[in-house]
């Protein structure tokens, strides 16, 4: 698959067999109880109506959820000390 710079999405896929390093980033997998949440980051970030908590229901009840999971990361935010 070829990939320009200029497309929207790019498809991400790890061999998760070998330990994987620390970047610092929580990365889950959303879950049914997360999935308004996660239509709400992606309606923030793209600025579009479309993601929605049925369409993300629609998307992980198809085929490809025996390999594809939906994922958000974020950082861990530490509270500076005194």
């Amino acid at each position: 698959m070829r990939l320009s710079t200029d497309e929207p999405f790019t498809p991400l896929r790890r061999d998760l067999a070998q330990k994987v390093e620390d970047t610092g980033i929580r990365v889950e997998i959303v879950t049914e109880a997360e999935s308004e949440e996660w239509a709400g980051v992606l309606r923030s970030a793209f600025g579009t109506p479309s993601p929605t908590r049925s369409r993300w229901q629609a998307m992980t009840s198809g085929l490809c959820t025996r390999t594809l999971r939906a994922c958000w990361g974020t950082t861990v935010m530490t509270q500076p000390q005194p």
